[in-house]
C-alpha cells in the first residue's frame, strides 16, 4: 500500500498549528512539522528578499489559464482539466499552483502524488514536500544505463518519503515529478537536482550575517564607551583606586544620565579622558552590502529588481516594463515547462497551454508594435511612392528601410515595388 493511499478513501482534515496534520479519520495520522532542518527552506525562512522573489513569482504564476487543444487546435474542455479545478481539499487550484512554483523555486523540481483509486482515473494531485524526499536510483545501475534509458523506471527505483522516524515508499507510477535540470547521482545511490538557492549560498549568507550585524547593534549596543585615567608616573599610567572609581561612578549616576532633569555632558574635575566604544554603524554599509547580495538573488532567478521596492531611480513606465519582463523571462518559460510536462504525462490527444494573451501587462508591448507596424507602413507606402515617381531608385528605397525600420534586407526586397519608369517614358 503506497503512503499516500488513504487520500484515494479519506476525508482530510487540515489542522493550522505549530505543527499541522494530516487527519484521516482513523488511528493512523501524519504530522509535519514546520520546523526543518534542510538548508534551502532555512535560507528561505531567513531570507526576506529570497522569500519574496519565491512569493512574488508564486503569485504571478498561479494567476494563469492553462487550455485544452485538440490534434487540430481547437480548444475544448477537458477532464483533467476540470480535475485541477479542486485538486486537493488542502487548497484550491490557486494555492495549488503557488506551491508549486514555490517547490520548483527553491528545489528545482516539483514531484507530484497522483490521488487516484485503484483503477480509477486520476481525482486529485498533491504536492510532496521535497524536503522530506529522497529518489533512490535502482541498484548498480551504470552511466551507460542512465544514457540508454527509455523510460523513468529504467532510472529511478522508488521514492522515499522520511518523516518522524518513519519511512514510506512511492511507486515512480503514483509520481508525476517535474524538474529544471538533469538529476545528479550521488555516491549513496540517490539523485538530486541542481538547486538555483545552492549556488547563490554566498550572497544569501552575507544577507543573513549583515541583518545580524544589524539587529545585534540595535538590540545588544553594550557599552557607549570608557573613561580612561590619563594620570603617568615614572613607571607609565597610574590606575585608578577602587575607591576613586566608585566615587566617579556614583557621582554620574547622581548628576548625569538619560532621565528627566539630568545632564547630558558629563563634567569632573579627575584626569579622564573618554574612549567612545560604539561602532560606526554608518562605516559598515550594512544597507547597501544587503542590497549588492540581492542584485545577485535577482539575477539568480531572472527576477526584476524593480519589483522588490527598488524604488530610487524606478518610475512607472520602468516597474511596467520590468513586470512584463517577469513574465518574458520567467514565468511563460515555466508555463511552456510545465505545459509540455503535463501534456507528456497526462494528455493522450492534443496538447495543454497557458494561454497569455488575456495579460494586461504584455497586452502594453502589443500596443507598442502595433504602433511601431503603423509606422512601418506608412514608410513603406512613402518609399513605394518614391519608387514609382521615379525620384528614388529601388535599390535606394530598400537600403533607407533597412535603416529606417531595422528589417532584414530580403524582407525589404519584397515590400518595395521594382523601379517604375515615369509615366512619359512607359
Amino acid at each position: 500500500m503506497a503512503v499516500f493511499d488513504f487520500l484515494k478513501k479519506k476525508e482530510i482534515k487540515f489542522y493550522p498549528s505549530k505543527e499541522f496534520y494530516l487527519d484521516i479519520l482513523s488511528e493512523d495520522r501524519i504530522k509535519v512539522s514546520t520546523n526543518t532542518n534542510n538548508d534551502i527552506l532555512n535560507a528561505y525562512y531567513k531570507t526576506p528578499q529570497l522569500a519574496s522573489i519565491v512569493n512574488y513569482s508564486a503569485k504571478v504564476f498561479s494567476r494563469n489559464d492553462l487550455r485544452y487543444y485538440n490534434e487540430s487546435g481547437e480548444q475544448q474542455e477537458n477532464e483533467f482539466l476540470d480535475m485541477l479545478e479542486n485538486p486537493h481539499p488542502l487548497y484550491s487550484e490557486g494555492e495549488f499552483w503557488e506551491t508549486f512554483s514555490k517547490q520548483f523555486d527553491l528545489f528545482n523540481i516539483v514531484l507530484i502524488y497522483k490521488v487516484a483509486g485503484v483503477g480509477m482515473p486520476i481525482s486529485g494531485m498533491f504536492i510532496l514536500p521535497f524536503d522530506l524526499i529522497t529518489i533512490k536510483a535502482k541498484k548498480n545501475i551504470e552511466p551507460i544505463d542512465v544514457f540508454l534509458a527509455k523510460d523513468l523506471d529504467d532510472i529511478i527505483d522508488y521514492y522515499q518519503l522520511s518523516y518522524d522516524n518513519k519511512k514510506y515508499k512511492i511507486e515512480t507510477d503514483d509520481v508525476w515529478m517535474l524538474t529544471g535540470s538533469s538529476l545528479r547521482f550521488d555516491d549513496a545511490g540517490f539523485l538530486e537536482p541542481d538547486s538555483v538557492v545552492s549556488t547563490l549560498a554566498f550572497p544569501i549568507q552575507n544577507i543573513q550575517a549583515n541583518y545580524e550585524a544589524r539587529y545585534s547593534l540595535v538590540s545588544n549596543r553594550g557599552a557607549l564607551g570608557m573613561w580612561i585615567n590619563q594620570d603617568k608616573g615614572d613607571a607609565g599610567a597610574i590606575p585608578i583606586s577602587d575607591p576613586e572609581k566608585k566615587n566617579i561612578r556614583d557621582s554620574f549616576r547622581r548628576v548625569f544620565g538619560m532621565t528627566k532633569n539630568r545632564d547630558i555632558i558629563g563634567l569632573t574635575d579627575a584626569n579622564l579622558r573618554f574612549e567612545n566604544a560604539s561602532i560606526p554603524v554608518k562605516d559598515l554599509e550594512l544597507s547597501q552590502a544587503i542590497k549588492d547580495d540581492k542584485i545577485a538573488i535577482c539575477d539568480g532567478f531572472n527576477f526584476p529588481i524593480l519589483l522588490l521596492n527598488e524604488l530610487e531611480g524606478s518610475t512607472f513606465s520602468n516597474l511596467g516594463i520590468a513586470e512584463r519582463l517577469l513574465y518574458t523571462n520567467k514565468t511563460i518559460p515555466f508555463w511552456e515547462l510545465v505545459a509540455k510536462s503535463m501534456t507528456r504525462e497526462f494528455i493522450e490527444t492534443g496538447y495543454l497551454e497557458f494561454y497569455t494573451n488575456d495579460i494586461e501587462a504584455l497586452k502594453k508591448d502589443d500596443k507598442v508594435q502595433a504602433e511601431t507596424n503603423e509606422q512601418n507602413t506608412n514608410i513603406v507606402i512613402s518609399l513605394n511612392d518614391a519608387v514609382s515617381s521615379g525620384t528614388m531608385t529601388h535599390d535606394n528605397a530598400v537600403n533607407t528601410l533597412v535603416l529606417i525600420a531595422d528589417v532584414a534586407e530580403d524582407v525589404a526586397k519584397e515590400v518595395i515595388t521594382t523601379n517604375i519608369k515615369p509615366d512619359e517614358e512607359l
